[in-house]
């Protein structure tokens, strides 16, 4: 097994999508297509942190899940520390990037003294290792697990307690009820896969980051290579032999747990297999992976024919474009939805049915209840919100991104750019001006309510919390 030092990284940028990189030269008024009755905002700030430009590292900036919380890397002489919220933390030789629980009250990272290597959590540093991996939390945020070596051997580290010794291990993967941990081991023989510190059977060796579990936390997959060939293996069982697995694409469950499938190589062509049964093969299938529909009972995914994408919903490929997004099941996993590039612009595909053609389109996305989708498209020299087919807004705007409903579906937010700044508009109001919007990614905001929602800023070297209500 190769050892690989993996790291999570969120770069302070202004939505990396299909619309931002369209610039127009016309930035001059905003304009909506549909009457809307003002809407009464109710706007605090708060400052989060402060950034030194001269000393931060950019690429390290790091947004918790919940987008309330930041984190980066920052030198300090020959030094490096970590920055959360504005507060400094220690300084070491040489710190990896910070990285959040999921439910973003904690943060760990990896830190070097001299020769040494430690993992340090909420600034508390653990014991020093001649090497170390990368921390992981467990889904609550109480546990945290690592890989680390003390002199020849590795072993994982789950809150300071040292497992088993090998001659080399994986980093370890979390149940979703933080209640059980595996991670690949290499014993000198075999490679096995080590759950809640009882190994299981021995391989020739095992696809380090194809290690999943279950929604229901019962079962844990992975591929391994049995002889010359390659087999994914679940709750211990191996499944049928194929020539090769899709290494960066782990199986997928469904979220009732109770199907799986992943993607193996068969003469040079790829396929998908579901609940056992092999599809169709393809030249290759698209790294984003295998979807189920929230009700478990439906599959898609993106498969390549020559230059071509398709995309494969239930077994059946739709049609052959330039280039697609990846689907979207609806709520209720009655409809799916996706864009695609054609010869003369793009389109949403909607049930197999294609929209109306534009310049640009970004990704549709469902109402809670299904009933609307809406999504950001170049229309012309201008940038607008589609709803339900129909053009709801229209911009004169360099930028427009982050479309996403409110919980009820009665209100529809996205984030909007003119004359270099940037804004939150709901259902055609535009909110206050920024210098940039961080987090979410994409320009989402984050609802927490049907009528409260909130977002990260950057104004100047200053990084705020923006929290909305609408009354």
């Amino acid at each position: 097994m190769k050892r690989q030092r993996r790291q999570n990284r969120e770069t302070v940028s202004t939505f990396p999508t299909l619309l931002y990189v369209i610039v127009f030269l016309v930035c001059v008024s905003w304009t909506a297509c549909a009457q809307e009755e003002p809407l009464n905002r109710v706007t605090s700030e708060k400052l989060i942190s402060e950034i030194d430009p001269s000393a931060w590292e950019q690429e390290t900036f790091t947004i918790s899940p919940d987008s309330r919380r930041v984190a980066y890397i920052a030198r300090a002489g020959d030094k490096q520390l970590v920055v959360v919220d504005g507060k400094r933390g220690k300084p070491y030789d040489d710190v990896g990037n910070p990285i959040f629980s999921p439910d973003s009250r904690r943060v760990a990272y990896s830190a070097k003294i001299g020769n040494k290597r430690l993992v340090v959590v909420d600034e508390n540093a653990g014991k020093q290792y001649d090497a170390i991996g990368v921390p992981v939390f467990s889904s609550e945020g109480e546990r945290v697990a690592y890989a680390a070596k003390s002199g020849e051997k590795w072993f994982v580290a789950v809150n300071g307690i040292e497992g088993k010794k090998y001659g080399d291990v994986g980093n370890p993967v979390f149940s979703p009820d933080g209640k059980r941990v595996a991670y690949p081991a290499a014993t000198g023989e075999s490679v096995l896969v080590v759950v809640n510190g009882k190994e299981g059977k021995g391989y020739e060796n095992v696809a380090r980051d194809t290690i999943t579990f279950s929604p229901d936390s019962k079962c844990a997959a992975y591929a391994a290579a049995v002889g010359d060939r390659w087999s994914v293996i679940v709750d211990g069982s191996a499944a049928k032999k194929h020539d090769g697995i899709q290494m960066t694409s782990p199986p997928v469950f469904s979220s009732d747990s109770k199907r799986v499938a992943y993607i193996v190589k068969t003469g040079g062509k790829c396929s998908v297999v579901v609940d056992g049964e092999t599809g169709r093969k393809y030249d290759s299938i698209g790294s984003s992976g295998i979807i189920f529909s929230p009700d478990s009972k439906r599959v898609a995914y993106v498969a390549y024919v020559g230059s071509r994408r398709v995309v494969v919903i239930d077994g059946r490929s739709g049609g052959a474009y330039y280039g697609v997004t990846m689907p979207v099941f609806s709520p209720d996993s009655k409809r799916v939805v996706y864009a695609a590039k054609t010869s003369d612009g793009w389109v949403v595909v909607l049930d197999g049915q294609e929209g109306e053609q534009y310049r640009g389109i970004d990704v549709p996305v469902f109402s809670a209840d299904g009933t609307q989708i809406a999504y950001a498209a170049v229309i012309g020299r201008k940038l607008g919100v589609i709803l339900d087919g129909k053009t709801k807004y229209e911009h004169n705007a360099s930028a427009l991104s982050g479309v996403t409903f409110n919980p009820d579906g009665e209100h529809l937010a996205y984030a909007f750019k003119k004359n270099n700044k940037w804004s939150i508009t709901v259902d055609g109001n535009m909110g206050k001006q920024y210098s940039g919007i961080v987090a979410p990614a994409k320009g989402k905001v984050v609802f927490d309510s049907v009528d409260t929602f909130h977002y990260l800023v950057r104004e100047g070297n200053s990084i705020y919390l923006v929290e909305e209500w609408i009354e």
